[in-house]
């Protein structure tokens, strides 16, 4: 079983904003997850979680049904999905914030540091750097679905 945190390209791939071969991508990933012993974790009230129940809400009949299916697939089930309340995350260590992470970012970092053996997949370069100069596992959105996508 690996862990992951997304940050917020999965919505943005979901709403359509990236275009419909990063849509196709994030369907093909939930439907991935769904299928592995794999778990995400989700920060509660994070921006990612934000952003997810507002797709639910998008008049976009697809958006809706897509995020719909990650709802039911990974967010509601437990053996695809790891939620942490705020009691279980820590405040951001001021090196980080100090390297420049911005305050939108704290909770990959604070998710990740509560469960260390989780990767954080993102499509934020400088968020990439600073990872990578603390020692954060961390992979880019695109070398990730690549080698989990079939």
């Amino acid at each position: 079983m690996a862990l992951y945190i997304l940050n917020e390209w999965l919505w943005a791939d979901i709403v359509g904003e990236n275009g419909p071969p990063n849509r196709s991508e994030a369907l093909a990933l939930i439907e991935r997850l769904q299928q592995s012993s794999d778990q995400i974790v989700i920060v509660q009230s994070s921006p990612f979680e934000a952003k997810s129940f507002g797709a639910c809400k998008s008049q976009d009949l697809l958006t809706s049904r897509i995020a719909g299916v990650f709802m039911k697939a990974i967010r509601q089930d437990l053996t695809h999905c790891r939620i942490l309340g705020p009691d279980e995350i820590e405040p951001l260590p001021v090196e980080f914030r100090r390297d420049g992470v911005k305050p939108d970012d704290d909770y990959l970092v604070q998710a990740q540091r509560a469960c260390s053996d989780a990767t954080i997949v993102t499509t934020d370069r400088p968020l990439a750097a600073i990872l990578g100069k603390h020692g954060v596992p961390w992979l880019f959105r695109d070398v990730f679905l690549k080698a989990y996508l079939p």
